[in-house]
């Protein structure tokens, strides 16, 4: 083994080409000098590969050079020059080594690594125009940009440490791992249907970090079920953000197994829609869901029970919601829900429940709802001196709920003055909660079908206009204040 330099332009495979007046092969070191283009027309090998500043690699069509060791450097790869062609490279160096992948013009086309006790770190930004494929061993991005024009499949590991990392798309094989950045992945296209694909088995570790969706197609996600946040098999998003090419297109979940969907932290949905691609399956998002303009979170076929930290429906965008129940158990620094949409529209009720399920803690649970329309509306919350203050969307001063009004804990309260809440079901108040207006809003008219305080406490401001269609049954404590 030993150092083999190109003495002047030609093809890999003449000797003359090389001071050593040989073909370079598996035991050189071959270096590609300043000013010098050296061709590969067929497959080639080397023990490491270094085209120096003002050296050029040149692929005749696509073609591939299988490196299996490292220079004294320790660099299996270290390119400073241009690269011309769709040249690919295979590591299959058995330990940890280091790759300069920044040529000064051209890149890289593809890079394969595969042997089980190969380590390659990055020591430089890494911009391949082609796929990334880890068959066995490691990738280590160690901190530097990595940018995969193409797709990656990974069955050994790559890890992602604090690194921009954007593919087309990302597939986890059985045993494979995905150590993610904690910063964000960027998945712009789609490999089979699928932009993240995470086979049975395959472990994906969020470490914080966000998934970025950016597809110009619809698209889907499979095996993140969420589940799972640690070890062999992880399978938890932590961010999420849809921002798909048009309103038009949309981002479907897809179980490797079972009929439920997990993401630990918040999910953003800025262009395009986002829901279960089975729609009696469940989705539990554990912070707060933001739909900006163009967005649409849900799908009008949708059964399934769906959970959030909060949810805030920016001007522009569209909730649909199950036919189910949609419960909230968290809330922003302002608000548990809110809906800018100026026209009162944004929220689409599809007949479900509205649940606002025991938010708060021992120092604050009092929230804010601005809705215009519920259908079935549940306030529950941490505590019973906490309130739920609804508001209407759209400054017409009316909050209407078109079936049943059920408050088991805490009370409901209207936070402007003229307000009009108009419940078109039962009204039913159990013995932990309270129907009370703010007592400086004694202009508000309360429209009931029925009221059932069922020990519960209605209070009514003196001046408040409160009319009942239907009548009252197990009455609590009636209060006129």
């Amino acid at each position: 083994m030993g150092t083999v330099t190109s003495v002047g332009s030609g093809n890999w495979a003449t000797g003359g080409t090389w001071d050593s007046g040989s073909r370079a092969g598996n035991s050189d070191d071959v270096v590609i000098a300043s000013g010098h283009n050296v061709t590969i027309s067929q497959g080639e090998q080397a023990n490491s590969l270094t085209v120096a500043s003002g050296g050029t690699l040149t692929a005749s069509g696509e073609r591939t050079i299988t490196i299996d060791s490292e220079n004294g450097s320790g660099f299996a790869v270290d390119i400073d020059g241009a690269i011309s062609g769709d040249v690919n490279l295979t590591i299959t160096t058995p330990a940890t080594t280091s790759v300069d992948m920044t040529a000064s013009s051209g890149k890289v086309h593809d890079l394969i690594i595969n042997h089980a006790s190969c380590v390659v770190n990055a020591e430089t930004t890494v911009d391949i125009t082609g796929d990334l494929t880890i068959t066995a061993g490691t990738f280590n991005t160690n901190n530097n940009v990595l940018t995969v024009a193409g797709d990656v499949s990974v069955t050994g590991t790559l890890t992602g440490n604090e690194s921009a990392i954007s593919m087309n798309s990302l597939t986890i094989e059985s045993a494979g791992t995905y150590s993610a950045t904690n910063q964000t992945t960027t998945l712009s296209g789609e490999k089979d249907y699928w932009c993240l694909d995470v086979k049975d088995g395959g472990t994906f570790t969020h470490n914080n970090g966000m998934v970025l969706v950016t597809t110009n197609t619809n698209t889907i996600i499979r095996g993140m079920e969420g589940d799972d946040t640690a070890g062999a098999g992880a399978n938890a998003l932590n961010r999420l953000q849809v921002e798909l090419g048009g309103s038009s297109y949309r981002l479907e979940l897809d179980p490797v197994s079972g009929t439920s969907h997990t993401i630990k932290g918040n999910v953003t949905i800025a262009e395009g829609s986002f829901y279960p691609d089975d729609h009696a399956h469940t989705l539990t998002i554990e912070g707060d869901v933001s739909i900006e303009s163009g967005g649409t979170l849900g799908h009008a076929d949708r059964t399934g029970a769906d959970t959030f930290g909060s949810l805030t429906i920016a001007s522009g965008g569209t909730a649909i919601a199950t036919s189910g129940t949609t419960t909230i158990t968290g809330e922003t620094a302002s608000h548990a829900w809110k809906n800018d949409e100026s026209d009162g529209t944004g929220f689409v009720h599809n007949n479900g429940l509205v649940h606002f399920d025991y938010i708060g803690d021992a120092t604050s649970g009092s929230i804010n709802v601005k809705e215009n329309v519920f259908y079935d509306l549940e306030i529950s919350l941490y505590a019973t001196t906490y309130s739920c203050s609804l508001y209407d969307g759209d400054g017409s001063n009316a909050v209407t709920i078109l079936n049943n009004l059920d408050v088991t804990k805490g009370e409901v309260e209207f936070s402007t003055a003229s307000d009009t809440i108009t419940i078109h079901g039962l009204t039913n108040i159990t013995a932990n909660a309270k129907f009370s207006d703010n007592a400086s809003h004694d202009t508000n008219k309360i429209i009931h079908n029925g009221l059932v305080t069922n020990l519960g406490t209605y209070n009514i401001n003196d001046g408040t206009t409160v009319k009942l269609n239907g009548g009252i049954r197990q009455l609590g404590t009636l209060t006129v204040k």
